[in-house]
């Protein structure tokens, strides 16, 4: 039985919080790593909490986009195309 993946919106929320809880890593405990490398990990446990798990957003302002069948390679590359987004975004805001 196949589960509905979560909207391209909780995914990218999940990926933001994510990448904020190893950015404080960094900060708080001196973890050496680049805002690259908090992605590419960010985006890994994004990816592995979706393969394991139903995610749903509990944030009501959520879009809710119509129900549609999505391919697994499909919902990778909107993760990496909303993880590269993120670091873009960090860059330029640092």
């Amino acid at each position: 039985m196949r589960r509905s993946a979560p909207s391209v919106a909780t995914v990218k929320m999940l990926l933001e919080d994510v990448a904020a809880g190893i950015r404080v890593l960094r900060a708080r405990d001196g973890l050496d790593i680049t805002d690259e490398q908090i992605v590419e990990r960010a985006c890994n446990i994004v990816t592995g909490l979706i393969g394991n798990y139903r995610i749903s957003s509990l944030d009501p302002t959520a879009p809710r986009p119509t129900p549609r069948p999505i391919a697994q390679l499909d919902l990778l590359a909107a993760i990496e195309k909303t993880a590269a987004q993120i670091a873009k975004d960090h860059a330029t805001n640092a």
